[in-house]
């Protein structure tokens, strides 16, 4: 919400519902919700550090359950996977921080309002012949001509490939 934007989140949920989400939710993203999170992962790290990590095994001789805490390897491993998960936001991080923090585009940055097709599998095909379709009855109408029978003589091939549009 903080890296987004509130103003946008807010503007993107009235956009997809047709309704401006009402006070008592932009007050619950905005404060409370992160509040609680924030307090939640503090006191978790809290309890962390406090008590060493056990659990609880079955010992055949005594016929009981023990507590037995974890090896250090473990715990370990348990922090190499937790801090694996922050690695993509570091690395974005230093990306932005190399770039000069600059907001000005660059020559094949993403341009919003562009659409470029990678390729068509059989899984996409049906999404995209709707959007062939409509891309067709766009050109035909912008070159003038609303005959339905001007077809393209390739429009049972359905095979497409990328074209990088650099401006």
């Amino acid at each position: 919400m903080y890296v987004y934007g509130h103003k946008r989140f807010t503007d993107d949920i009235e956009t997809m519902t047709g309704y401006r989400p009402g006070l008592y939710w932009q007050l619950m993203w905005r404060f409370l919700s992160p509040s609680i999170m924030s307090l939640i992962v503090l006191s978790s790290i809290y309890s962390m550090f406090t008590k060493y990590p056990t659990y609880k095994a079955w010992n055949r001789e005594k016929a009981e359950t023990e507590e037995l805490t974890y090896p250090g390897w473990s715990l370990g491993l348990a922090a190499i996977l937790a801090v694996a998960s922050l690695v993509p936001i570091f690395i974005g991080l230093c990306m932005w921080a190399r770039r000069g923090c600059r907001r000005h585009e660059r020559p094949g940055d993403y341009q919003p309002g562009f659409f470029h097709r990678v390729d068509t599998t059989a899984s996409t095909r049906p999404m995209l012949d709707s959007f062939d379709v409509f891309q067709k009855d766009g050109d035909r109408l912008s070159n003038g001509s609303d005959d339905s029978s001007s077809q393209d003589s390739n429009s049972d091939n359905k095979s497409f490939k990328l074209e990088v549009v650099d401006s």
